[in-house]
């Protein structure tokens, strides 16, 4: 996987996270603490819905309680609960019906490529959070894990049960429609931001 950082990417002692296995309300409350708002931002972006991200946060702290005691300490724990957190994500949006599943279409690499600044170049955070919210839910989710949280095209299919062709699609899809959104273009970029980081 990409290694973007990510808005997950919380540093916890080895200790509190021991702790926390061993079933310490305290240390569990540090995860709690240090965790809350990526997830809850998370959620809310995937879901479009306070509510539903407020259960996915919920829902998700009662499994990482639960399935704390699994973490091997062989990868960094924020990335290992955040794919705790983005599964529950999914498991919901999939359970409401929250996005429709569209054919595999033939993607254009290059076309692909040549789009890829407009949607991380733009300075103005809340245009770019606007446009995000008129993407197609499933598209949200792909440009959201990809470009955000740097998963790959192959872990991204695995996780929303489409095919990589169908998520490379989805992010050429999603990119052309931001461009249509945000006032600068991929022509117009002169410096690489970090905007979709900060929404």
């Amino acid at each position: 996987m990409s290694m973007r950082q990510s808005t997950f990417a919380v540093d916890l002692s080895v200790d509190v996270i021991r702790r926390a296995q061993r079933g310490e309300t305290a240390a569990f409350r540090n995860v709690y603490d240090a965790f809350q708002v990526p997830a809850y931002n998370l959620a809310l972006k995937l879901s479009q819905c306070p509510e539903v991200a407020r259960d996915i946060l919920q829902e998700g702290m009662l499994l990482v309680f639960r399935k704390i005691g699994q973490y091997r300490f062989d990868a960094p724990f924020w990335g290992w609960l955040r794919k705790l957190f983005i599964n529950t994500c999914l498991s919901e949006l999939r359970r409401q019906k929250r996005w429709q599943r569209w054919q595999d279409v033939p993607l254009d690499e290059e076309t692909c490529e040549q789009v890829e600044a407009a949607v991380q170049s733009s300075g103005c955070e809340r245009d770019l959070e606007q446009a995000l919210e008129q993407l197609p839910p499933l598209r949200r989710t792909v440009i959201w894990l990809h470009a955000v949280e740097g998963y790959t095209h192959r872990e991204i299919a695995e996780m929303t049960e489409i095919t990589e062709s169908n998520s490379r699609a989805q992010l050429s899809r999603a990119r052309k429609e931001l461009q249509a959104y945000l006032p600068q273009t991929a022509a117009d970029a002169t410096a690489p931001a970090q905007a979709l980081n900060g929404v």
